[in-house]
C-alpha cells in the first residue's frame, strides 16, 4: 500500500524461468496481522505516507509484508527497473 511500484523489465536470465516477483510477499499471515495489528495504526502509517485508502483491512497492511526494496535488490541479476512510481490512492476490495 506505501511502498513504490516498479515497472520492470526481464534480463533473459536463465534462471528466471522468463518470471520475477509480482510483490514483496507476505511476512505475516492474514491471521496474525487481524491479531496484532489494529486499524488505528494502519490509518497512522497511509497518513505518515500520505496514501489515501479505499476498502482493504488490516490483513493487506504494510507491516504483513517484505521489504520492497530487499526484495528488488535481491532479484536484480533478473530484472531491469525500468521505472517506479509511489502510490497516492490504494483501492482494494472490502473484507
Amino acid at each position: 500500500m506505501i511502498d513504490p511500484a516498479y515497472i520492470i523489465s526481464g534480463k533473459d536470465h536463465a534462471d528466471s524461468l522468463c518470471s520475477a516477483s509480482h510483490g514483496a510477499g507476505r511476512k505475516m499471515s492474514r491471521k496474525k496481522a487481524r491479531k496484532s495489528i489494529t486499524g488505528s495504526e494502519l490509518r497512522k502509517r497511509l497518513k505518515q505516507k500520505s496514501v489515501s485508502l479505499l476498502g482493504g483491512h488490516v490483513d493487506e497492511a504494510p507491516m504483513t509484508y517484505k521489504n520492497l526494496e530487499d526484495v528488488m535488490q535481491s532479484q536484480s541479476e533478473l530484472v531491469n527497473i525500468e521505472g517506479k512510481f509511489h502510490p497516492l490512492i490504494v483501492r482494494m476490495d472490502k473484507v
